[in-house]
């Protein structure tokens, strides 16, 4: 384990230093400005190495020993990557000239136990599906001579921790002195471990839990040790979910536990961003991750992008707050313990107005929360690194080990665009700066006039009032106010953040744009009716009668749910497919759609029916449409998903795309089961359940605009094999 006895006891002493260590944080945090607007402090240049030189998301490239921090950092002229440390006074780092890899594009993971220094660099992959092979992950071990103040090289090192690129690729010491790594190739998670303390290792291997194959090639995982145990955890956006699984250090290498789902069911829960750290100084195994969700696909400004998880001592269970949504446009977070305080610090990237798309660069923003109870200020938080000249900041990297008033906080970050390392240099628990720096988002920077904006501050340094100027002679002294644009236009919009220590002001120049409105549309598709039946006992006709108030050129969905998987024997005159092929769940059940265009009501019969293969209980019904295009019937193709698992609660259909407005999309969904409780999520209307013989339900929802749709999805109540379907109509005119 990382922290060892002796190691534990001297951190619990340092923290007790107070007043000299105060004084000297304080004149750190004064130094740290490069330029006018700048947070932080201007590093070397990353001139030669890869892009994201202070990536990964997992990877920690800080330690801090011997009352210094250091990391390993590109050095330019020699394009090799070298142990630096960090010149306090100076704000400055030194080159020690200890050369760490020659590979310009390698990434590097750091371990310092307290007695030796490891170093885990790995060549790297764009992603789990594109692993190369000859280019080996490498563990360097160091030894530490105090009177020099240096790290030198141990004989037999590196080693080889496995043979492939990887996209991440981090490294953990457990509480036996073995030594742990864990990364993403072929779309599974790999996991490998040494024999001594990373003299030789054991084969790599894919880690043998439930979940740890069949990943995104995106998906990465990470690794930690705490209280006798090593964890790993990995993101599965094939699932939406993030795992999580621990091994006893006393157990055979291959003998996991069982695995924990930390992330809430539901879609787009994951992401590959993961940092996970554990609480150095306290054997009871507190652990907390931060990791971002894929929900900014949802569309909903309000829901929870990054994440923070605290895993419980006793329950093991994982408890959650959110740092940040999907209005923050936070993007690859990592977490700082701070023992001398009991505090998680969270550091995320975002940019400083606006949301060009998750995942922009822009500045480093810090949020802070107790370790007991997890909660997270509202906004995107206080900046501690921005590049006022090129606000491209991203990547920021912290230590492993848990941090306390002697050592203060120090990350690194860099700026792709201009090449240039940057950091910070802060004390750990320090107050926000008293006077606030503007900022704040925007509901909506387009529209049609007359255009609603909501406006959301998220100034830092505790404003106490605020004066907006919205461009078009509109002003608001609320903090978070509302406006109504009502002439088109583009539109700069300013806030003006105050309290007793001073203001700033931040302007979004063209900021919102607001349209002429468009001409009217072409009337939407509506609904005539329904009719609905069922067989409880077996039969091979399948009769619907016809919905009241049928009128010429109105078009009838029909929708069949049959038990034991009969094949359609006859289908009534006129009535067409309405899927490529009828679905089919497992051996249970099949679900046929079809459609017919009325040509004449006045002749058109009062009931229609099918004939099956054989006799089969079954459940069906119809649902009549009025408005609809009759030469062009669909406005897409069908899109369909079924899961044969009989352990779904939801199923969830993917989009389609229309190219007019006014469509309806039309849903239908069949369960080999004759009971079950079915949801949609909200907007959809219900056309007719059948639950006698087996169970059928349509359902549908207008389009007033055209384009990509939302996924639709089915909530099963209770778990059921189903399959579902969906196609739009398309509108005439």
């Amino acid at each position: 384990m990382r922290g060892m006895t002796a190691r534990r006891a001297a951190l619990s002493a340092v923290a007790t230093v107070v007043t000299v260590v105060l004084m000297a944080s304080a004149l750190f945090a004064s130094l740290a400005s490069a330029a006018t607007g700048d947070v932080g402090v201007l590093g070397p240049s990353t001139v030669g190495a890869g892009a994201a030189p202070t990536g990964e998301k997992p990877e920690s490239k800080l330690w801090w020993h011997d009352g210094r921090w250091w990391t390993p950092m590109f050095h330019s002229a020699s394009r090799t990557w070298r142990i630096h440390y960090l010149d306090r006074p100076a704000q400055a780092w030194m080159d020690t000239g200890t050369v760490v890899d020659s590979r310009t594009n390698s990434r590097a993971d750091t371990l310092a136990d307290g007695s030796r220094l490891y170093i885990a660099s790995h060549a790297t992959a764009s992603s789990s599906a594109s692993n190369t092979k000859g280019s080996p992950a490498l563990l360097t071990r160091y030894t530490y001579d105090p009177a020099q103040r240096r790290y030198a090289l141990d004989p037999g090192f590196p080693t080889a921790i496995n043979d492939v690129s990887s996209e991440t690729l981090t490294i953990d010491k457990d509480g036996a002195g073995r030594l742990w790594a864990t990364w993403t190739q072929a779309q599974s998670v790999y996991v490998a471990a040494s024999t001594t303390s990373g003299e030789t290792w054991h084969s790599p291997s894919v880690l043998p839990v439930a979940g740890a194959t069949g990943l995104d090639a995106d998906d990465i995982s990470t690794i930690t040790t705490f209280a006798g145990q090593t964890g790993i955890m990995w993101s599965s956006q094939s699932d939406s979910a993030v795992y999580f699984v621990s091994r006893d250090d006393g157990a055979p290498l291959d003998i996991w536990g069982a695995r924990t789902t930390v992330t809430v069911p539901g879609p787009n829960q994951a992401d590959d961003h993961l940092n996970i750290k554990t609480l150095q100084s306290d054997d009871s195994g507190r652990v907390y991750a931060v990791l971002k969700t894929s929900l900014d696909a949802s569309k909903d400004s309000k829901a929870p992008q990054i994440v923070v998880l605290a895993r419980d001592r006793n329950s093991k269970a994982w408890s959650r707050a959110t740092f940040g949504t999907v209005s923050d446009c936070h993007t690859r977070p990592v977490l700082v313990l701070d023992s001398a305080n009991q505090m998680v610090h969270v550091y995320a990237t975002a940019p400083d107005s606006g949301c060009p798309f998750s995942g922009s660069a822009g500045t480093i923003f810090r949020k802070s929360s107790p370790m007991g109870s997890l909660s997270f200020a509202a906004g995107r938080g206080t900046p501690v690194m921005r590049d006022s000249a090129s606000p491209n900041l991203n990547n920021v990297t912290a230590a492993k080990q848990t941090v306390d008033s002697r050592s203060g906080v120090v990350l690194l970050a860099s700026n792709d665009s201009t090449r240039r390392y940057w950091f910070s240099d802060t004390l750990a628990g320090q107050p926000e700066t008293s006077a606030p720096v503007a900022g704040f988002s925007v509901s909506s920077t387009s529209g049609v006039a007359p255009l609603a904006v909501s406006f959301t501050d998220s100034s830092t340094g505790s404003p106490s009032s605020w004066a907006w100027d919205f461009g078009d002679g509109g002003t608001s002294t609320a903090q978070h106010p509302t406006h109504t644009y009502s002439v088109p236009g583009t539109y700069s919009v300013q806030l003006t953040a105050s309290n007793a220590s001073g203001s700033s002001t931040r302007t979004a120049t063209g900021l919102v744009t607001v349209d002429e409105p468009p001409p009217p549309t072409a009337p939407a598709v509506s609904v005539v009716g329904a009719a609905s039946s069922s067989a409880t006992t077996a039969r091979a006709d399948v009769t619907l009668a016809r919905p009241a108030g049928l009128a010429d050129g109105d078009v009838v969905i029909a929708q069949i749910n049959a038990d034991l998987r009969p094949s359609m024997k006859q289908v009534p005159a006129g009535w067409t497919s309405v899927l490529p092929s009828n679905l089919p769940i497992s051996t249970g059940a099949t679900v046929f759609a079809y459609y017919r265009v009325v040509t004449n009501a006045a002749t058109e019969p009062t009931t229609w029916t099918w004939e099956l293969s054989a006799p089969q209980k079954w459940g069906a019904g119809v649902t009549a449409y009025r408005g609809v295009d009759t030469t062009t019937v669909f406005d897409g193709p069908a899109v369909t998903r079924t899961d044969t698992t009989y352990t779904a609660t939801t199923i969830t259909l993917p989009t389609t795309t229309t190219t007019r407005p006014g469509a309806m999309l039309i849903s239908g969904i069949g369960t080999d089961s004759m009971t079950v409780g079915t949801t949609l999520t909200p907007g959809w209307t219900s056309r007719f359940q059948e639950a006698g013989g087996q169970y059928a339900e349509l359902a549908d929802q207008t389009l007033p605009t055209a384009g990509t749709t939302d996924t639709t999805t089915w909530t099963l109540n209770p778990a059921r094999a189903a399959t579902a379907w969906a196609r739009p109509l398309r509108p005439a005119g």
